[in-house]
């Protein structure tokens, strides 16, 4: 990932992230850090907090999932469990690693 691309995801105020093709992040801004409750810049302990996070996993699976239909992007929704009452949308889009 080139310094620009970090500075921009690292700009947006909601939450982002990359994600390699088995769900595991590559990079997340902090707004996505803050959500999981994890340490920017901290790769593995946010993948371990992705993968136990088993609503947010299952939407971003089912979302990834719809890429074989859709084409190169997708959408879904996703609220976190245990009373939180925000709702996410989930962006998803296929990309080539020499784009990033």
């Amino acid at each position: 990932m080139t310094d620009d691309a970090r500075v921009l995801l690292g700009a947006i105020p909601k939450p982002a992230v990359l994600l390699s093709g088995r769900l595991e992040p590559v990079y997340a801004n902090g707004a996505f850090c803050e959500m999981l409750g994890v340490q920017r810049d901290d790769l593995r302990t946010l993948g371990r907090s992705l993968k136990a996070n088993a609503s947010l996993l299952d939407a971003l699976s089912k979302t990834v999932s719809k890429l074989r239909t859709v084409g190169r992007s997708a959408q879904s929704r996703w609220s976190p469990a245990g009373g939180d009452a925000r709702v996410f949308d989930l962006h998803v889009t296929r990309a080539k690693a020499e784009e990033y």
